[in-house]
């Protein structure tokens, strides 16, 4: 007589710690509660629309969890979440969209909320509290986007962004900065010292000007249009210029007929200006 082959065990009970093994239900604890009734934890084959294999059924066992999966509602319509083992039952948690970047306060990793972009140790209510960083993702009256916002927690050199208004209508430039006292992104004018004088160089509406261009006993006349030949002149080209006096690659540049050419951008002679250099 064929003696019974035995279902393979894949995991213990989150509930009575028994063993879980395959049925044709879906998946079942074999073992007993305390008051001697059988254990009645199980998972079925199919959960919101995802086919509940032994690798998944494995990983929610061991962990607490599972990977984001793609899933269906009731609707039918689609949606990223996770199973959770919660109370001894299965359940589901929507996924959470994260961005590529770590919080500049703590390394945590940052999310994408209703109201902007927040570090997981501060909204996250399955870990404590222990950060409070946050961005609005409205800056003065300007949408950031998560592309921005991503090049700026890389802590590569931003571009500038423009389109904010002040309350009487202004409409500005500016760029992201941290404000380490409030643990919250900002704004600021500030993008390095001036290549000139050493003072700090600020953006303006249609150029970057130095902040002692109105000094009464030595002005600044250093100025540099933010767009020369139709290239955006970038912060790194201007911390290439104020270092060595000249990008360090040549820059992609239009000529009035539409010709492309390539050439590097520097410091004036007399230190007032960028300009493109010949060679």
């Amino acid at each position: 007589m064929e003696l019974k082959k035995e279902k393979p065990i894949l995991g213990k009970c989150p509930v009575c710690g028994g063993d879980i093994v395959e049925s044709s239900f879906g998946f079942c604890c074999k073992g007993t509660l305390k008051n001697g009734k059988k254990c009645g934890f199980s998972i079925r084959h199919e959960l919101r629309g995802v086919k509940m294999e032994e690798p998944i059924v494995k990983q929610l066992l061991e962990c607490g969890s599972t990977d984001d999966v793609e899933m269906t509602n009731k609707y039918g319509k689609p949606y990223r979440g996770h199973f959770i083992i919660d109370e001894g039952k299965v359940g589901v948690e929507q996924a959470r969209h994260y961005l590529k970047g770590r919080c500049p306060l703590c390394g945590g990793r940052m999310l994408k909320t209703a109201k902007g972009y927040e570090c997981e140790n501060s909204c996250d209510p399955r870990r404590p509290k222990t950060c409070s960083f946050k961005a609005n993702g409205i800056l003065c009256n300007r949408m950031i986007t998560e592309s921005e916002m991503e090049l700026y927690l890389s802590g590569k050199p931003q571009n500038v962004l423009d389109g904010f208004v002040t309350r009487d209508g202004k409409v500005f430039s500016s760029i992201l900065e941290t404000n380490a006292e409030l643990q919250c992104v900002s704004l600021t004018a500030v993008v390095g010292k001036c290549p000139s004088c050493g003072g700090e160089l600020r953006i303006k509406d249609r150029t970057f000007k130095c902040e002692n261009y109105k000094d009464e006993k030595e002005p600044c006349k250093f100025q540099a249009w933010r767009h020369i030949s139709g290239h955006e002149i970038t912060l790194q080209e201007i911390e290439e210029i104020r270092l060595s006096g000249m990008t360090k690659e040549p820059v992609e540049l239009y000529r009035d007929d539409g010709s492309i050419y390539f050439k590097h951008l520097g410091l004036s002679e007399d230190k007032t200006h960028i300009t493109i250099l010949t060679d």
